[in-house]
């Protein structure tokens, strides 16, 4: 995961392929707070999350669906953030299956550095949003170091 000062949040996903898929998040629509709370839904035994990145102009939207551990997790692109349209709709970028532990974990390892080497403060101010939700980064690392 890497941070831009522009405003924008980028995320690599090894998919297997020759280069790693680039899904950004702009700052238009905080997307922290809305991703932890539903990666702790699922820590939680709720069986779906889903998140909003949205891209200017288009959105990525990211559907998880768990059972028994594990996770599928669905990235849809939308070319238009404005039309809000069902996920039927979207185009399929990526579906992954894996363990809910893994996919935790590929979000709160690389958002706890994020937040050591920038701070919780300068996020906060460049994101224009609420404070960086460290509660529920907790939350997940405390799940992830008892599992």
């Amino acid at each position: 995961m890497n941070w831009q000062q522009c405003g924008c949040l980028i995320f690599l996903v090894d998919h297997g392929g020759p280069d790693p898929l680039e899904i950004w998040a702009s700052d238009m629509l905080p997307p922290l707070d809305d991703m932890l709370r539903g990666f702790v839904a699922l820590t939680r035994g709720e069986p779906h999350a889903r998140f909003r990145w949205w891209s200017e102009p288009s959105e990525f939207r990211w559907v998880i669906t768990a059972d028994d551990g594990f996770a599928r997790v669905r990235v849809l692109v939308f070319p238009d953030l404005h039309e809000q349209l069902p996920d039927e709709q979207g185009r399929p970028l990526l579906t992954i299956d894996m363990p809910v532990r893994t996919v935790v974990s590929a979000f709160v390892t690389p958002l706890r550095a994020l937040l050591d080497q920038v701070g919780e403060e300068r996020l906060a101010r460049n994101w224009q949003s609420e404070p960086f939700p460290v509660d529920h980064l907790r939350t997940l690392e405390e799940w992830l170091a008892r599992k």
